[in-house]
């Protein structure tokens, strides 16, 4: 339920709906549950990807590639974040480390594989406030898809009932 609840409100409040919630956390989802990030901390930084234009199971697999490398010390964009001092334990973190660093972080920016490049550059638009302050939104999502399905019944049965209404006058 808690999934359910955080999908959708993710939904409600970015440029995305619960299908393409549920693609993206397909790809994301175990790379992210591995780097110990929860899932509102996924949901946030998917949702973050999809109100910038990378939709479904493309943000869910840049999402994943960007974890990937951070969480691989062999890796060149771990090596550059590493040499720059930017923690690579933590996706927010590392945003936080990539906006104070400036325009020295363009080398860093640029040892992520490309296709995780532009994923990284909207994660630093966002910047680790804005992803930190839809975390806790999605944390208080209890019930929420609940709501949206007592909304959209709601919704279904008075159009039903003025469909019939419309159709006896």
């Amino acid at each position: 339920r808690r999934v359910t609840d955080v999908m959708a409100q993710a939904a409600s409040s970015a440029n995305t709906n619960v299908v393409r919630m549920g693609n993206a956390l397909s790809y994301a989802g175990p790379s992210a549950k591995a780097a110990g990030i929860s899932i509102e901390g996924t949901a946030a930084a998917i949702a973050s990807l999809q109100d910038a234009g990378i939709q479904g199971q493309r943000a869910g697999t840049q999402l994943r590639a960007i974890l990937q490398q951070i969480q691989d010390p062999g890796t060149k964009a771990a090596k550059a974040l590493d040499k720059m001092g930017i923690e690579t334990g933590n996706l927010t973190e590392m945003v936080r480390g990539l906006n104070r660093a400036g325009p020295q972080a363009s080398e860093a920016i640029n040892a992520f594989t490309r296709e995780s490049r532009t994923a990284v550059r909207v994660l630093m638009e966002k910047g680790a406030p804005g992803l930190r302050d839809f975390q806790q939104e999605l944390e208080n999502s209890d019930g929420r898809a609940q709501e949206m399905a007592d909304t959209m019944n709601d919704n279904l049965r008075g159009a039903v009932a003025e469909l019939g209404s419309a159709w006896d006058a």
